[in-house]
């Protein structure tokens, strides 16, 4: 699966990967669980700049690898996200932390879930936490204007 992105962020994107050094990081299959197991020797993921300029104004197509669930996120640049799950649509705010995590906080909860964004061993976008990948991230596409 290739991540697919509108040709500006595409550009970023490239920047980017090209002006840091590389993913040296290797992702295994856990034959226990089925999860994915990201080695932690990490040497680039994105940082705070790189994913406000991605996510703002941008809906994200992904699969969450612990639900098994596709969602689509629509990130607007006054840090409102909007989700679709199940035919329900959740509401939160979005942001990068300290940590150059990317965190949402989702009204129907209390605390944000933070993770990192970086490159598998194929060149897909996926979001993790500790050493676990938890989301594949499919595409980034601007947000239809109806949906502003």
């Amino acid at each position: 699966m290739k991540t697919t992105l509108p040709s500006i962020k595409k550009i970023i994107l490239l920047i980017v990967f090209v002006t840091t050094t590389s993913v040296a990081n290797e992702l295994s299959q856990d034959a226990s669980n089925d999860n994915y197991v990201l080695d932690l020797d990490l040497t680039e993921i994105l940082n705070e700049q790189d994913i406000n300029a991605i996510y703002t104004d941008t809906r994200v197509t992904g699969r969450d690898l612990e639900s098994n669930e596709i969602y689509t996120n629509d990130y607007f640049a006054n840090g409102i996200v909007k989700s679709k799950r199940k035919n329900k649509v959740w509401r939160g705010i979005w942001y990068t932390d300290k940590k150059g995590q990317h965190c949402i906080r989702w009204n129907h909860k209390n605390a944000a879930n933070c993770e990192l964004i970086g490159l598998d061993d194929e060149g897909n976008w996926v979001k993790f936490k500790d050493t676990d990948v938890t989301k594949e991230i499919e595409s980034f596409k601007e947000i239809p204007s109806k949906s502003k």
